[in-house]
């Protein structure tokens, strides 16, 4: 497997046709580092954990509050899986949201069929990243939910709302999609529609917007019928518009062994570096986060970058957010790092 990732990275190496963007047009100048939010897969664990990048390098962090949850539900099944920060750039808001259901300890299929319908919600309480409300709940999914995981949501200007989606299933059709409604600031729900779904199980979707593309965005999530292989499309008009497969540039018939043809994986995640505008980083979990990089987000393959000092060990399901100095200063301030720093 890792000779195979050698010779993936070597070969991603090599350029490809990409649509060229200015640096200084799209680059970030005012952000100095990155947020990582996770849990880990263990009773007693399932909560919000942060790590915080040790500046630029999007790939070495250091945990938090000595590797000890910065955040705690105390409601539902009191368990707190995928979280995700949402942002709202209009009002400068943010807010957590995560899976309420609790899988630690748990097999087999009827695990994952607990009945939840709705989602954690933490709203933040200043722009620092380090002031939250306490958790509440919100109905999402209706009634004859099965489970509502992995859920994220993705800020659309066009709608001043946020269009929520999860990995779902339902009594009447066991069978997991993604779903979404939109929301404006998580307190309601429209009503949920069927955002994606093949002839087998999907989860697990990430969905970001892409920086070089007016209505660009780029998607990954888990295809069950692809043998749990990460598969990714982009759009160029929009989050319900058309979307195309991310393939090879040379041999698209490599497409269904998608972003690691050497595994498969699951809870996907995708971020954009705060330097160069054209290198997004992609982590897949196998076993904890497997990263991988590129300079062309619509093409395959990656680079595998595993071997990076400092990269986390253990973790689970979350999303990497970009941070400014103010808030990088603020959580280091508040819950410092494992070393106490």
């Amino acid at each position: 497997m890792l000779a195979l990732r050698i010779f993936l990275a070597a070969l991603a190496a090599v350029p490809a046709l990409c649509l060229v963007t200015s640096r200084a047009e799209a680059s970030k100048p005012d952000k100095v580092g990155y947020l990582l939010t996770h849990f880990y897969p263990v009773e007693g664990k399932e909560q919000v954990y942060f790590h915080l990048s040790k500046g630029n390098d999007a790939l070495a962090y250091e945990p938090l509050n000595k590797d000890q949850p910065v955040l705690n539900s105390t409601i539902g099944s009191k368990s707190v899986r995928d979280s995700f920060i949402a942002y709202n750039p209009d009002a400068n808001k943010y807010w957590l949201i995560g899976n309420n259901q609790s899988l630690a300890g748990l097999s087999g299929p009827g695990s994952y069929y607990q009945g939840y319908d709705g989602i954690v919600v933490f709203d933040g309480q200043d722009d620092t990243l380090t002031s939250w409300s306490k958790p509440r709940l919100l109905s999402v999914a209706g009634e004859g939910s099965l489970h509502v995981f992995a859920p994220e949501a993705i800020w659309l200007p066009s709608r001043k709302e946020f269009m929520l989606h999860w990995s779902g299933a339902y009594k009447k059709d066991p069978t997991q999609r993604i779903y979404a409604c939109y929301t404006a600031d998580f307190t309601s729900c429209s009503k949920p529609f069927a955002y994606y779904e093949e002839a087998d199980r999907v989860g697990d979707m990430s969905i970001r917007k892409l920086t070089d593309s007016p209505h660009g965005f780029v998607r990954f999530w888990v295809s069950n019928g692809n043998d749990s292989r990460i598969l990714g499309q982009y759009s160029e008009n929009g989050v319900r518009g058309d979307w195309k497969d991310i393939l090879p540039a040379e041999k698209p018939a490599m497409s269904a062994k998608g972003i690691d043809p050497a595994s498969g994986g699951s809870g996907p995640l995708v971020f954009q570096d705060n330097i160069d505008p054209r290198t997004y980083y992609v982590w897949i979990i196998e076993g904890s986060y497997e990263p991988f990089e590129t300079n062309n987000i619509r093409v395959l393959p990656y680079s595998y970058v595993g071997n990076h000092p400092g990269f986390p060990k253990d973790v689970q399901q979350g999303n990497v957010i970009s941070v400014n100095q103010k808030q990088y200063d603020a959580l280091k301030k508040k819950w410092g790092s494992a070393e106490g720093k």
